[in-house]
C-alpha cells in the first residue's frame, strides 16, 4: 500500500516538473535578451553620436541615462547569463528581483525621456512612444501583470501629455526629395559662409556647437553675404530647432525600428516556445495523472480492504479481553478495566485470571508501536498468559521467563519482527501481592496513612521478546494488602498523554488523579481517572493506547 502510494506521489511529481520545466528560467532569457539588445544599441548609439558630432544629442540627459544604462544592463546580462550557463551556480532571490527591476525600470525611464526631450517631439510621438508600448509586453513577462498596468497608465498619460504639447492644431508635412536637396544645399552653403564670417575656428568647436551657435543667432548676422534662399534655410532651421521638428535622418528611424523589432521578438520567441512546450506535454501530463488517479483507486481499495481486516481484528481484540462477570469470581477483591485504543487495533495488554485456589493473576503490558501487527503481538501474549497460568499452580516468575520464550520464537523466528513488550505479572492471595516483569511503575493506595505509594519495576524484569531468556534479569516485589488498599494498574498512554501544548499528564498526575476520586469503587474511580486524563488531553489527538486495571481489597 505504502508503494502504490509511493508510485501516486511519483506520477504526480513527474507531471508537475514536465508542466513546469517548459516555463523554468523564461524570465530570466528574456531579461538577458534585453540587457544585450539595449547595451548594444547605447554603446552602439553613444560611439556613432561622439564619432560623427562629438557630442550626445542631449547631452543633459544622455550623459546620466547611457551609462546607467550600459552599467545596469551589463551586470544584470552577467550575472542571469552565469546562471542560465551554469546551471548549478548559486542563485540570489534578492539579486533576481533586483537585476530584473533595474532593467526594466531604466528602459522606463528612458522610454519617457526620448519622448518628451528629443530634438524632435513630432517624430518622438510618432516613433519613440512604440518603446512604451513594447515595455508593456516586457514588463509583464519579466516582473509582473502589476507592473505592466501600472506602466499601461503611465503611458497613456505620457501619450496624452506629449500630444497635448505638440497641439492638436500641429500638421506633419513632409519636403519633397528635391526639396529636401535644395534646403540641405542652401544650408550648407550657408554654414560654411557663417564660420567665415564669424572666424569660428573649427579645430576648436565640434560641428554641433557651431549649428547651436546658428540656432541661437540674431538676424542681422545675416542681412549680407547671404542668398535669400541660404537666409531662408538659416531661419528654417532655427525654427526647427525652437519648436523641436529638427529634422533627422531615414537611417535614425532604421535603427529605431530594429532596436523595437529585436524586442519583441525576443519576448515573442521565448513567451511563444513556453507555450507550445506546455501545450506539448500536456497530454503526457495527462496520462500521467491518469494513471495517478488509478492507483488513487487502487490505494483506496486497499485501504478498504485493510479497514476491514482491522475491524475483524478489533472484534477478536475485544472478544478475548476479560468480561466484568469474570471479576466477581474474585472473592475479596474488587476489580475493574478498561482500555482505549489510538487505533483500531490496540498493542497494549491486559488479563485477569481468577483461579479455585482464590489466588488472582494479573497481567498488563504494552507491545512496541500500534496497529494490526502490534494486536496480533496482543493476542499471543493474552494466550501465552493464560496457557502458562490458568489452572497449572506455576509461580509467575517462571511463567514470564516461559511467556518470554515463546513471544520471542514466535515473533522474531516466524513473524520475522523486531517488536518485544513491556510485561508485569501479578500473583494476589489472601492479602499477599507480588509482582515480576518491568512496566509502568504499581502504585498502591494505603487507606491507612492515606497516602499513594509508587512501586518501580525497572528492576523487575526486562523487555518481553527482546531476547531468548530473560531469567536473570527478573526479580520479584511482594507485598501486603490490607483491607481497603487500593492498586492501580496503567499503560504509558496514561503517562504520556498530551495536551494541545505537548504537556504529557505524568505519572504525578495520575496518582494525584487515583487519590482524589479514591472515595470510590474501583470502576468509579477507574471513570473518574481517564476524565482528568482526557480533561487534559483536550482536542489533541490521542497518540497510544490508554489501558488501566484497578483492584480494592474488600472485607
Amino acid at each position: 500500500m505504502s508503494q502504490t502510494k509511493h508510485q501516486n506521489g511519483d506520477v504526480l511529481t513527474r507531471a508537475g516538473e514536465m508542466l513546469q520545466a517548459p516555463s523554468r528560467n523564461t524570465k530570466r532569457k528574456i531579461l538577458v535578451a534585453i540587457n544585450f539588445v539595449f547595451l548594444l544599441v547605447a554603446l552602439t548609439h553613444l560611439a556613432t553620436q561622439l564619432a560623427t558630432y562629438g557630442t550626445l544629442p542631449d547631452p543633459a540627459r544622455d550623459m546620466i541615462m547611457i551609462p546607467l544604462i550600459i552599467l545596469i544592463n551589463g551586470i544584470s546580462a552577467a550575472y542571469n547569463l552565469r546562471i542560465l550557463v551554469k546551471k548549478r551556480t548559486k542563485q540570489s532571490k534578492r539579486f533576481d528581483s533586483v537585476s530584473a527591476w533595474s532593467s526594466v525600470l531604466i528602459i522606463m525611464v528612458y522610454a519617457i525621456s526620448i519622448v518628451h526631450m528629443n530634438p524632435n517631439t513630432a517624430t518622438s510621438f510618432l516613433f519613440d512612444f512604440t518603446l512604451s508600448v513594447i515595455l508593456l509586453f516586457v514588463a509583464g513577462a519579466v516582473l509582473n501583470r502589476y507592473v505592466a498596468v501600472a506602466w499601461f497608465v503611465i503611458s497613456v498619460i505620457s501619450l496624452y501629455t506629449a500630444f497635448t504639447n505638440r497641439g492638436a492644431d500641429f500638421e506633419y508635412q513632409l519636403f519633397t526629395k528635391q526639396e529636401a536637396i535644395e534646403y540641405k544645399k542652401n544650408f550648407d552653403s550657408a554654414y560654411k559662409i557663417y564660420i567665415q564670417t564669424e572666424k569660428i575656428d573649427t579645430l576648436a568647436l565640434k560641428p554641433a556647437e557651431i549649428l547651436e551657435l546658428i540656432a541661437n543667432s540674431t538676424p542681422e548676422k545675416y542681412e549680407s553675404g547671404y542668398s535669400p534662399e541660404q537666409k531662408a534655410a538659416i531661419k528654417h532651421y532655427q525654427t526647427t530647432v525652437n519648436e523641436k521638428i529638427l529634422a533627422l535622418p531615414s537611417g535614425l528611424f532604421l535603427q529605431i525600428w530594429i532596436i523595437f523589432l529585436l524586442l519583441t521578438f525576443f519576448v515573442i520567441l521565448f513567451e511563444s516556445g513556453m507555450v507550445g512546450q506546455i501545450l506539448k506535454v500536456i497530454p503526457t501530463v495527462i496520462s500521467n495523472i491518469n494513471i495517478a488517479a488509478e492507483q488513487k483507486n487502487k490505494l483506496e481499495k486497499d485501504n478498504m480492504r485493510m479497514g476491514m481486516e482491522l475491524d475483524v481484528a478489533k472484534q477478536i481484540q475485544t472478544m478475548v479481553l476479560p468480561h466484568k462477570n469474570e471479576f466477581t469470581k474474585c472473592n475479596d477483591l474488587e476489580i475493574a478495566a478498561r482500555m482505549d485504543t489510538a487505533t483500531e487495533v490496540g498493542g497494549d495488554f491486559y488479563d485477569v485470571l481468577p483461579q479455585k485456589n482464590e489466588t488472582t493473576y494479573f497481567g498488563i503490558g504494552d507491545v512496541t508501536d500500534h496497529g494490526l501487527q502490534s494486536g496480533v503481538v496482543m493476542l499471543m501474549t493474552q494466550s501465552a498468559f493464560r496457557t502458562t497460568l490458568d489452572g497449572t499452580g506455576m509461580n509467575i516468575r517462571n511463567a514470564l521467563i516461559q511467556i518470554n520464550n515463546v513471544l520471542y520464537q514466535n515473533i522474531q523466528n516466524r513473524l520475522s519482527d523486531r517488536r518485544n513488550l513491556t510485561l508485569s505479572l501479578l500473583e494476589y492471595k489472601k492479602g499477599k501481592l507480588s509482582v515480576v516483569g518491568q512496566h509502568e511503575s504499581l502504585l498502591i493506595y494505603r487507606k491507612a496513612q492515606n497516602t499513594v505509594e509508587e512501586i518501580k519495576t525497572m528492576d523487575l524484569g526486562m523487555y518481553v521478546g527482546l531476547t531468548e531468556d530473560i531469567s536473570e534479569f527478573i526479580q520479584t516485589y511482594s507485598t501486603t494488602l490490607e483491607i481497603g488498599d487500593v492498586v492501580m494498574l496503567y499503560t504509558d498512554g496514561a503517562s504520556e498523554a498530551e495536551n494541545m501544548k505537548n504537556e504529557l499528564y505524568g505519572t504525578p498526575n495520575i496518582m494525584q488523579s487515583f487519590k482524589k476520586h479514591i472515595n470510590g469503587n474501583s470502576e468509579e474511580i477507574l471513570n473518574a481517572v481517564y476524565k482528568d486524563i482526557y480533561t487534559h488531553i483536550g482536542e489533541q489527538e490521542l497518540f497510544d493506547d490508554i489501558t488501566m486495571v484497578i483492584f480494592k481489597r474488600l472485607n
